[in-house]
């Protein structure tokens, strides 16, 4: 599994990874407040990125199993959930009927795309464009385009607070 992600992530190597076989609440179980579960069931966008927080990014293997068995799991012991914030700064496509049903409309991405897409707003601090150059296009979003440029016209933050007017 390490060989592959190697073979398909450029620079994994150099990914600083921790690797156990450990339960989550075994791991953290004195630190259980400080751990953020990423999963897209939950009810919360992720708006921030806090350094002093421990970032869980789940994977499973096969799409169809049962859902929020995760989120359910978090709920029970007490670690926050968050979804990334997909449908805040992003839209579904538009189209005829023959190309829209190329989309899948499935916010289940894989975790280096969540990764990807984390690394991306902690350097850049910017959902939308973040979002943009993670999500694969076959899932149907697309920025949504009034939203970026009032961002950009209003010089508003991604909490939706105007800094200062642009003149």
């Amino acid at each position: 599994f390490y060989s592959e992600l190697e073979r398909v992530n450029y620079g994994f190597s150099n990914y600083i990874l921790n690797k156990t076989d450990q339960s989550v609440e075994k791991l953290f179980e004195n630190n259980l407040e400080n751990l953020v579960y990423l999963s897209p069931d939950a009810n919360e966008y992720l708006e921030e990125l806090d350094s002093n927080k421990t970032y869980i990014i789940g994977g499973l293997v096969d799409e169809t199993v049962n859902k929020k068995v995760t989120l359910t799991k978090c709920e029970n012991l007490k670690i926050r959930t968050f979804a990334l914030p997909i449908e805040k700064y992003m839209k579904r496509r538009e189209g005829n009927t023959s190309t829209f049903s190329m989309y899948t409309f499935n916010k289940i991405l894989a975790i280096n795309q969540v990764f990807d897409i984390l690394a991306n707003y902690f350097v850049n601090r910017n959902w939308p464009k973040a979002l943009e150059s993670g999500v694969p296009k076959r899932k149907g979003f697309m920025i949504d385009e009034k939203l970026e440029n009032d961002l950009n016209s209003k010089n508003i933050d991604e909490n939706n607070y105007v800094l200062e007017e642009n003149k």
